[in-house]
This record gives C-alpha cells, structure tokens and sequence, in this order.
C-alpha cells in the first residue's frame, strides 16, 4: 500500500481488495449495443461477462432524462459486468460510473495504488473512446471514491474496537466481551480543510479474524483542467484514504505488516 509518492509502504501488505471508481455525468441514452466494441476488446482477459439490475444514481449524475419528452422510450442501464475467469479482477460500468476491482488472495501480491490507477485510467478511456463513437458524447467527470479492505487478524475485540475509536490512543482497561461472536464499528469523518473529501471506516470483528474496509470519496469542487480533478479526484481520494489507514492501525499492526521506512 503507498500514498500517491509512494511512503507508506509493507512488505505484506493487509490488502485484501480494491475497489477504484469513478463517476460521471449520466449518459441517458447508452445501451448495453454500445459497449460491443468493448466487449470484443476485453475479451481474451475479461471472457465472463453478466448484468445486474443498477444501482442507485449518485448525486452528481444528472436528471437522468431524456431530453424531456415523456414520448422517448428509455430502458434503465443495467449494471454490466466484465471478469476474469476466476473472478478476480472486473470492471463494471453502469451510465454514470466505472467500477475497477482487485481482489488479493491465495497468495497474490498487492501492486500498489500507482498500477492500479493507471489500469484504471486505460479503462476509462478505453470507454471515454466508446461513448464517444456511439454517441458523439465526452466524459464529464464529478467525483470518484476508492475503498480498500484489509484483513488485520485475530484481535481481542474490546482492544480492536476501543483502539480504532481512539486512534489508538485509548485502551479497553481489560474489559471483556466473552462469548461476544461479531462486533462492529463504522465512522464517518468529514475533513473541515476539504468539503470535497469524505472518509467512512467500517471495523467488523469475527471468529476469524477482523477487517478493516476504509472508503475515501471525493467530489471536484476544482475548475475543469485542475490535475486534481483527474479521475474525478481518485488521487486526492486515495490521499485520504491513506491518512486514514496511518490513524487507525497500531504501531504493532504495521510492524507486522513489515512497513518499509
């Protein structure tokens, strides 16, 4: 795991999944026709693909409409799904957004936020060249989010949830929670230097072992050309989102993890 300059880094890293997206304004007249030269140039890596009903429009997507003649027959995007044979990369495109997924398991090495954005970032504009045949449209990006969930281990559950509620700077004074078999923590922090930046932890404890899923969203509050508002803001997202990861881990976590000085 690195910042955008590459210090914060493990010789483990806890990364488990990744999940980059970035939104747009919504293109109301896409169809899943459209994405058939995507689909022909995704398919020796991306060979499964499959649909499910969308989701929720976000705020920054538009009306949504078609131009406002009720006559215009309109049928919703579904949420399209482009995979590897083993499902553990995808992409996913409804017509506000574009959903890139990793997941690291079974040995496999996290890359790094660098590689992923710059997968990333292909993709998009692998679709921006699509939009743009079909339907003489540009990308008008709004915002992004990323979300990364770590495995941190077995944990006593009271110290885990007390020290990510401190950022460790509190302790449990040896409280029990016996025969307790999940326990959960979510927060959201807003950052009073930047509206635009919005951080959500989720701790959730099991028999197993616990997680640690931190979601950083950013919204361009920049004028267009700014190189913050490249991929809707993902970079100044991610920059959060590691902030956030260096507050509510402990010291023992990351020497676990091996971080790299």
């Amino acid at each position: 795991m690195t910042t955008g300059q590459e210090s914060l880094k493990f010789k483990t890293p806890p990364v488990k999944t990744v999940v980059l997206t970035v939104y747009f304004e919504a293109l109301e007249t896409l169809q899943p026709i459209h994405l058939s030269m995507l689909r022909e140039r995704w398919r020796d890596y991306y060979p499964s693909v499959g649909s499910l009903p969308p989701l929720r429009a976000h705020p920054h997507a538009g009306s949504g409409t078609t131009g406002g003649d009720d006559n215009v027959p309109s049928w919703p995007f579904p949420y399209m799904i482009f995979a590897t044979v083993d499902e553990t990369e995808a992409i996913a495109i409804q017509n506000d957004r574009l959903i890139r997924t990793w997941g690291f398991s079974d040995g496999a090495s996290y890359p790094g936020y660098q590689t992923l954005s710059r997968d990333l970032r292909q993709r998009l504009g692998e679709f921006a060249e699509v939009v743009k045949v079909e339907l003489d449209r540009e990308l008008t990006l709004t915002s992004s989010d990323c979300r990364y969930s770590n495995h941190l281990g077995e944990a006593d559950i009271a110290d885990l949830l007390v020290g990510v509620a401190s950022s460790w700077s509190g302790t449990s004074n040896g409280a029990a929670l016996d025969n307790v078999h999940y326990a959960g923590l979510r927060l959201h922090i807003d950052n009073p230097d930047d509206p635009a930046s919005h951080v959500y932890i989720d701790v959730d404890t099991y028999e197993d072992g616990a997680e640690l899923e931190i979601t950083s969203r950013y919204e361009i509050v920049v004028p267009e050309g700014d190189s913050s508002a490249e991929l809707g803001g993902l970079d100044k997202a991610h920059d959060a989102l590691l902030g956030a990861f260096e507050r509510f881990t402990s010291a023992s976590m990351k020497s676990d993890w091996g971080q790299e000085q």
